[in-house]
This record gives C-alpha cells, structure tokens and sequence, in this order.
C-alpha cells in the first residue's frame, strides 16, 4: 500500500479512540486495515462503538493485489509518523509484522496475530435509505449545555434522530432513554437538544414518524 503520511495521520487519529484496552480481546487494541471486494477500508472497534473509514481513493494498491487483512500495533505509531513528516509512505503486511517506510526511515511492527471481529456483519451490505448529516452539527448538538446537563442527570443516555413533521430538511435531535428496539423503541424521557439539515435518499416517502438512528453518547 502507498498512501499520503498526512491523510494515514489523520485517520489514525480519529480512530484511536475508538480501540479497545482489554488484553483478554487484543484484536480489539489495534488498526485493522483490510482490502476487501476491491475497497481498502480502515476499522477501529472497542466492541460497543465500531469506527469505519473507506481509504480506497487514498491508497496505491497494486491491482492483481489479493484480498488481505491485518491489524497494526498502535505502540510507537504515532511517533514514527510524526518524525516521517508529510511523505509518501510505503505499507507492506503480512499475518505476523507490518513495516512502514519513509525516505527518513522503517517502521517495524510485530502484528496483533488474533482474528479481527466479522464487522462486515453488523453493517448492511445493501441498505434502501441514506441519511446524511453534518457531523459537526451533529457534534455540537450533543456539547450543547443542555445535552451535557441531561447526560450528566441520567446514566442510561440515548441519542435518538427522529424524522418528525416538521420544516422541510430539518432533522429534530433528542436525547433520551427508553425501552424496546428498531421501530418498536420508545422512549420514556427526553428532551429535544437541536435541529440539523439533512439529506434522506432512495425513499420515495417521508413518514409521519420514524425511527432513523438511536445510539450511546460516548
């Protein structure tokens, strides 16, 4: 794989939140980085939050290059990358070790060698709706101070996105918790923190009220 240190940078550091820290799961303390039905794609997970990212336009790959999986040490990462500044870089894997080259050194790895959770079965291969929204609207709704008060009220925190009626392109933000699952949740208390813009394709008609995403605050 060649790709740009400033873009591997920048999604490791989003992803490292999201690793696990528990030896008894190690697969789940480093990056797995696979190449799948043609897609180079990132993952992170500490098994309640699962972190995803589709690099394929990034990356060089070669193109009789077999399918492959492997999950990076995030040990000693970060620093090396760092010290490599914004060059190419150059990432050969196999099961055991990863290295890294830049033109001002070599990163060697020794491999997390357990397998990675089968993440591609918890994402829909093929799904009928695609909801969009600004994730930095979405980021600002849960600082609010009154989401804040809320989630520091009550331990069982959900953010729940409804499409209720309403101005067109609007998407109401609530913060609850509640009971039940899919279209059958219900919340049992709430407080509505904000509405965002978005965008909703592939539905040919909008409901009165539907359940598009509930998930932990975090």
């Amino acid at each position: 794989i060649i790709i740009s240190n400033h873009i591997f940078k920048y999604y490791i550091d989003k992803a490292a939140e999201f690793l696990g820290k528990d030896d008894l799961r190690p697969q789940m303390n480093g990056y797995c980085i696979e190449k799948k039905y043609s897609q180079v794609l990132f993952w992170a997970t500490d098994a309640n939050i699962l972190f995803k990212a589709d690099i394929t336009r990034y990356v060089e790959v070669s193109e009789d290059q077999p399918d492959f999986q492997f999950i990076l040490q995030p040990t000693l990462l970060v620093p090396f990358l760092e010290f490599a500044d914004d060059e190419p870089l150059i990432i050969h894997a196999n099961k055991k070790y990863t290295t890294i080259w830049s033109t001002g050194g070599k990163f060697i790895s020794r491999n997390i060698d357990e397998k990675y959770p089968n993440v591609h079965a918890v994402i829909p291969v093929e799904t009928t709706q695609h909801l969009s929204i600004n994730i930095k609207d979405l980021y600002n709704c849960i600082k609010s101070a009154d989401a804040l008060a809320f989630i520091k009220q009550n331990k069982s925190e959900l953010v729940a996105i409804y499409d209720k009626p309403g101005a067109a392109g609007m998407l109401d933000i609530y913060l609850g918790y509640g009971s039940g699952s899919g279209n059958s949740y219900k919340l049992e208390k709430e407080i509505k923190i904000c509405e965002v813009n978005f965008t909703l394709t592939q539905k040919t008609q909008m409901p009165s009220q539907s359940l598009l995403l509930i998930m932990p605050t975090l």
